[in-house]
């Protein structure tokens, strides 16, 4: 009875270190590698992708507000964050009506692939020779077109090994926590914010980086 849910409890909490075991290695891997510590085969490049809670970015934003507009419906932008580990961090803001699908989902990591390949050529580098990629356990970037962009990834030479791993259900932000966490802080100070616009110009000023 309580002997049981104890270790359960205890067997849950030591799974998910060991999740962020691999998780932190596989990270440290990237930041290895963008810093050419990291050369040929075992080169790698650790990509995190998901979404942000779209509770701050309903269009248009106007504090104080009027109240009897206070129970309309607003559109809320969806975002999504991505982190390739010692290469860049990156929010993407689209539009609500765009479906939040595969096709997104692949067109996001087209083009973080295409700024990684521009950042290595920056630091004149060779691009990484595996990709590590982690998300949540939605059904976007876990289907037949999904797993199509991994293996197309290989067979175009792109990369020689892509391992998706999918984070379990209520842990799978890492990283990511802490920068959605900045841009919820920010937004919650700004008064006035009308267009979907409006919240990338203000994000891209404050977080420049």
């Amino acid at each position: 009875s309580q002997d049981y849910w104890c270790r359960m409890y205890n067997l849950h909490l030591l799974s998910q270190y060991r999740d962020r075991e691999c998780y932190f290695h596989e990270r440290d891997r990237s930041r290895s590698a963008a810093e050419q510590k990291l050369a040929g085969s075992q080169s790698t490049v650790s990509i995190i992708i998901d979404a942000m809670h779209q509770g701050k970015f309903s269009v248009p934003r106007h504090l104080p507000g009027a109240k009897m507009l206070k129970d309309c419906l607003r559109p809320k932008l969806h975002v999504v964050g991505i982190i390739a580990h010692g290469v860049f961090k990156i929010g993407w803001v689209a539009d609500p009506t765009l479906a939040k699908d595969s096709n997104l989902f692949i067109e996001l990591m087209a083009r973080a692939l295409q700024m990684i390949q521009v950042a290595c050529a920056k630091r004149h580098i060779k691009f990484p020779a595996r990709c590590n990629l982690f998300a949540d356990n939605a059904s976007d970037n876990k289907n037949q077109y999904a797993f199509s962009m991994y293996a197309l990834l290989i067979a175009t030479r792109m990369f020689d090994v892509v391992s998706a791993c999918f984070l379990r259900t209520g842990h799978n932000h890492e990283d990511q926590d802490a920068m959605f966490g900045m841009w919820s802080r920010f937004l919650a100070v700004q008064t006035t914010l009308q267009t979907p616009w409006a919240f990338v110009v203000a994000l891209r000023q404050h977080f420049p980086d």
